[in-house]
C-alpha cells in the first residue's frame, strides 16, 4: 500500500477507538443511571459484577479519560485524513486542506482542556506526598512559563498579529489567514506604495481594493507572470491560500521585504515567468539582495 492508504488505514483504526470510547461512555452512564452498579456492590470480590461496582464508585474519573481519548483519536484521526488527501489531490491543496484539518482540530481540542484540568486534579495527592521538593519545582515551572509568556509578549511588538513562535520563522512559510494575516498592512503598504508604484494583490476587509491603495496597479489576472516587472506586493493570504493556484509562479521567488508581517514584496529585474517543474509548498525566506531570485 501506499503510504496515503496507510494514513487512512491509521485514522480509521482511530476512528474504531474514538467509537469504542462513545460506546464505553454510553454504557457507563447506562449503568448509572440504572443503578445496576449499587446492585452489584455486595458481589464476590474480583468479580465481573465487582469490578463494575469499583467503576461506577469513580464514574467521573472514568468518563473522563474516555472523553480525553476520544477526543484525541478524533482529532489525529482528522490530521491523518488531510495529510492523505493533500498526497493525493496535490499541492493547491494544501493550505485549505491543512487548515480545515487545524479548525477540526481546534474544535475537537477545546473540551479536553477542561478534562485534562479533572484529571490533573489527580496528580494533587501525589504532589503532597512529595512536599516540598514538588512544591518548590511547581513554583520554579510557573515561573519559568511566566516569564517565557512575557518575553514572548514583549518580542512579537509591534508586529503582535502576524507573530508565530519558534521555529515557524518567518511566519509566512508556515502559516496563513487569521493566523498572521487579519489585513493589518493596509496603512504600512499604502504609504510604501505612494512612492513605488507596485503590481498589488490585497487581502483584507471586504470593499477595500486596489483602487484604495495610493499608487498601486492592479496585478493581472491572467499571464501576470509573463507582464509584470518591477515592484510586486501581494498579501500572504493570496499566496497560501486564497490565490494559491493564481500565484503558483510566485513560490519559487524569495520576497525583498515584508510589509507589517503581512504583505510580501517582490522585485523583478525581468517578468519571472511561469513556475516550471514542482513548485514549493511554501514562500522561501527573504532574498540576501535587493531583487527578487528564485530557489
Amino acid at each position: 500500500m501506499t503510504a496515503p492508504a496507510w494514513l487512512l488505514v491509521a485514522a480509521a483504526f482511530l476512528a474504531l477507538v474514538a467509537g469504542w470510547c462513545a460506546n464505553a461512555e454510553a454504557a457507563l452512564t447506562l449503568v448509572s443511571a440504572t443503578g445496576a452498579a449499587e446492585r452489584a456492590a455486595g458481589d464476590k470480590p474480583g468479580s465481573k459484577q465487582s469490578r463494575l461496582a469499583t467503576v461506577a464508585a469513580d464514574l467521573p474519573r472514568y468518563m473522563s479519560v474516555l472523553l480525553l481519548v476520544r477526543a484525541l483519536c478524533e482529532i489525529f484521526a482528522a490530521v491523518l485524513v488531510t495529510a492523505a488527501f493533500v498526497s493525493w489531490l496535490g499541492d493547491d491543496w494544501r493550505a485549505v486542506l491543512s487548515a480545515l484539518a487545524v479548525m477540526i482540530g481546534l474544535r475537537y481540542l477545546l473540551p479536553t482542556l477542561a478534562l485534562a484540568a479533572v484529571l490533573a486534579g489527580a496528580l494533587i495527592p501525589v504532589a503532597q506526598r512529595w512536599r516540598p521538593r514538588a512544591w518548590a519545582v511547581a513554583r520554579a515551572g510557573i515561573v519559568v512559563l511566566v516569564a517565557l509568556a512575557a518575553v514572548a509578549t514583549v518580542t512579537s511588538f509591534p508586529q503582535s498579529l502576524s507573530w508565530t513562535t519558534l521555529p515557524f520563522r518567518p511566519g509566512y512559510t508556515a502559516v496563513t489567514d487569521s493566523n498572521i494575516d487579519w489585513g493589518q498592512g493596509l496603512y504600512a503598504l499604502s504609504a510604501w506604495s505612494r512612492t513605488h508604484h507596485p503590481y498589488v494583490l490585497y487581502f483584507g476587509p471586504r470593499g477595500v481594493t486596489t483602487a484604495a491603495i495610493p499608487g498601486a496597479r492592479t496585478l493581472p489576472a491572467a499571464r501576470a507572470a509573463q507582464q509584470v516587472t518591477g515592484w510586486v506586493a501581494v498579501s500572504v493570504t493570496a499566496v497560501n491560500s486564497t490565490n494559491r493556484a493564481q500565484l503558483s509562479w510566485l513560490r519559487p521567488w524569495c520576497p525583498v521585504r515584508v510589509l507589517d508581517g503581512s504583505i510580501l514584496v517582490y522585485r523583478f529585474r525581468v517578468p519571472p515567468g511561469s513556475a516550471t517543474g514542482s513548485v514549493p509548498a511554501s514562500v522561501p525566506g527573504l532574498c540576501s539582495g535587493t531583487w527578487s531570485v528564485a530557489g
